[in-house]
This record gives C-alpha cells, sequence and structure tokens, in this order.
C-alpha cells in the first residue's frame, strides 16, 4: 500500500484533502511531483 492508499483508507474525511504530493522543500519553497512550485507560508 503507498502513502496516498493508507490516506485514503485510515485518516476520517473531515476536510477537504488536496490531491498533492509533495516532493521536496527547500527554504519556504515547496515542489510537488510534477515540478510545481508553492511558497509555505
Amino acid at each position: 500500500m503507498d502513502i496516498k492508499e493508507v490516506t485514503e483508507k485510515y485518516h476520517l474525511n473531515v476536510y477537504k484533502r488536496f490531491n498533492l504530493t509533495l516532493k521536496e522543500g527547500k527554504g519556504v519553497k515547496l515542489f510537488d511531483d510534477k515540478g510545481r512550485e508553492y511558497i509555505d507560508f
């Protein structure tokens, strides 16, 4: 089972989750598995 399957099976659905897989972080920047960049506030 991968992390997404475990999350879907065992976590409570009390809030909406985004279909996002973060791959790495550097400073205040986060990068997903598709290379998109996000800023962590």
